[in-house]
């Protein structure tokens, strides 16, 4: 009797204490794929806000060389990019309903792109230099499920769409291109996160 008794009260404790997890005030880290970091805040128990942010570098390099033209002489083109991004969002997460240690959510996100790339393209001995610059705005609504492994430890998943602008300003010398583009489609997360 005492064993079952025993065995009650403890339950009793680990279940207050998974009921405590992620309520109002908790704040932890975050850590997801598509790459980013953030911070989550639990406002209340049943809304968090989830700034996140995202860096990115990028380098690239190409030749092309084309040989027995111009009376048998070679003729080649390169073209190197290097640039950098970066990504800086808001979620805020509404819970819909708590199972044990299963938390289902909604999350609609709002996030602003900017990247520029230092391009130089040309004939051997005759590059040409112009810098590229891209921003975009990113608007999503996902569906989530976050399961608490631990008190201090969680596993998320988000799946739902996205619909994005972004406007492409390139600078050559005396010349300056601009083109905007519009996207819509699928937005997945997948993450940890760590509660202080």
């Amino acid at each position: 009797m005492r064993v079952r008794v025993l065995l009650g009260v403890v339950m009793l404790v680990l279940a207050a204490r998974s009921a405590a997890a992620q309520t109002a005030g908790d704040v932890g880290v975050t850590m997801g794929y598509p790459g980013a970091l953030g911070i989550i805040w639990h406002v209340t128990d049943g809304i968090a806000v989830r700034p996140d942010i995202a860096l990115s570098r990028s380098t690239s390099e190409s030749t092309t060389t084309a040989s027995g033209m111009f009376g048998g002489s070679s003729l080649s083109s390169s073209s190197t990019s290097e640039g950098w991004g970066t990504t800086v969002g808001v979620s805020v997460l509404v819970n819909l309903r708590t199972i044990d240690r299963l938390r289902l959510y909604l999350v609609p996100r709002l996030a602003y792109a900017r990247s520029t790339a230092d391009n130089e393209s040309g004939l051997s001995g005759a590059l040409t230099g112009f810098t590229a610059k891209t921003t975009g705005v990113l608007a999503s609504g996902a569906f989530g499920s976050q399961f608490n492994l631990h008190d201090r430890f969680a596993v998320f998943g988000e799946l739902g769409l996205q619909y994005s602008t972004q406007t492409t300003t390139s600078d050559f010398p005396g010349t300056r291109t601009e083109a905007e583009g519009t996207a819509f489609g699928l937005r997945s997360a997948v993450g940890v996160t760590f509660y202080f």
